[in-house]
């Protein structure tokens, strides 16, 4: 038995790729080789699963119709057959669903002795259906074949939420597939309110996921459609973090523009948001680019900076916000021998600019550098009398920066 399992996959799975290409003479094929379906029908692999569901995990991966179809005719292709499990717990629909193998699940879910509705109901053991294995990858396809089978219940699949708490909207929208997303919140089944607000186990939406991974085309749809609540901008998450500081995090500018600029947002109040450790999207975009050398990587911060309400009087709150994120800009490693460089930077001139405008302090030893200098010297033009002004802007660190550095132009 030992040298029939060893020449059992040679033989089995070398019969499925021929059976892949062949288009005739499938019956005689099979006559050629029952006895390795026969005694695969009927023997376990050594790791206890049947060889013929093997060899059907095989061909609904790979999206082999022909050889799909052989095995569903071999006499052993019972319902049990037809819902057995890969080690992970994936079924062969489910496998189909995820490779887009359109033809390969109609052939299962058609098939006489098939539970279709426990086949398209069936989760594996990290609580995936077959509709969120395909909508994880975007196949609209397959995800229609599921939906509109006459056995599925399209509403309780779509609301259906794996052992992480994502359903199959929130897995697409994670890839960015925005047809997918499309055919779920029009789905006549469909709560699509729901899906929109519906959060993770960890209080992540659909929205928050998309924004991290600069998905702008589904953030587009999610933040536009009919059913769309403005609130789901400013829906922080267990942690405090809000779509906005997600695409922060990641300096995606293109997405952070999109949730500025909508016409029910308050930009202003959610760059002001703080999450539990009391970061807010400015902390985060400063970190952002302490951290990335890449040439876009203060964009994110000026983004924002260019957001904030200008206040004639700043309060003690934004002075602190632009206190911080100066000093993050001015302490990091990486960014010390730009600052300490007299060669102007437009983007970066303009971000120290605006700090100092809203607010920030520089009366600070972190500060000490030409930069902070130079912009400083140019903000006030050199003008006595403006320079009395710094004093009412400002706070009383700053002041006493300002008027030492007054006396040393003297």
């Amino acid at each position: 038995m030992a040298r029939a399992e060893a020449n059992f996959w040679q033989q089995g799975w070398g019969l499925i790729q021929f059976l892949d290409t062949a288009r005739t003479g499938l019956l005689g094929l099979l006559g050629v080789n029952a006895n390795v379906l026969i005694w695969a029908a009927d023997e376990e692999d050594e790791e206890g699963s049947h060889c013929l569901a093997a060899l059907m995990t095989r061909a609904a991966t790979g999206g082999q119709v022909d050889a799909m179809r052989l095995l569903l005719d071999h006499p052993s292709a019972t319902p049990a057959l037809l819902m057995q499990t890969t080690s992970d717990g994936l079924s062969p629909l489910i496998l189909a669903a995820q490779g887009g193998h359109v033809d390969v699940m109609r052939l299962l879910l058609d098939h006489p002795s098939a539970d279709a509705e426990a086949m398209v109901m069936y989760t594996n053991n990290a609580g995936w259906n077959a509709l969120i294995g395909a909508a994880e990858e975007g196949h609209v396809e397959a995800m229609r074949v599921l939906l509109d089978h006459p056995s599925a219940d399209a509403a309780e699949m779509m609301m259906h939420a794996d052992g992480d708490g994502w359903t199959a909207f929130g897995w697409a929208a994670q890839g960015g597939h925005v047809d997918a997303m499309h055919l779920l919140l029009d789905h006549p089944s469909a709560d699509s309110e729901a899906l929109l607000m519906r959060t993770n186990d960890h209080g992540l939406t659909a929205l928050m996921e998309a924004a991290g991974e600069g998905h702008v085309e589904a953030m587009r749809l999610m933040l536009f459609h009919s059913s769309a609540d403005a609130a789901i901008m400013m829906l922080p998450d267990d942690q405090g973090v809000t779509a906005l500081m997600e695409a922060t995090m990641f300096g995606r500018v293109e997405a952070m523009r999109l949730l500025l600029d909508h016409p029910s947002a308050d930009a202003a109040a959610t760059i002001a948001l703080r999450n539990s450790t009391g970061d807010c999207a400015l902390t985060m975009a400063a970190q952002f680019a302490a951290h990335h050398s890449s040439p876009g990587s203060w964009q994110p911060l000026l983004l924002l900076l260019r957001h904030v309400a200008s206040e004639p009087l700043p309060s003690a709150a934004q002075r602190a916000r632009m206190t911080k994120v100066l000093e993050t800009l001015c302490q990091s490693q990486h960014f010390k021998a730009l600052l300490g460089s007299d060669q102007p930077d437009d983007v970066h001139d303009e971000c120290i600019r605006l700090l100092l405008a809203h607010g920030a302090c520089t009366a600070r030893p972190w500060c000490d550098n030409p930069v902070v200098s130079r912009i400083i010297h140019a903000q006030f033009n050199n003008d006595a009398a403006q320079l009395t002004r710094v004093p009412q802007l400002l706070n009383e660190a700053v002041v006493g920066f300002v008027f030492t550095w007054q006396q040393q132009q003297q």
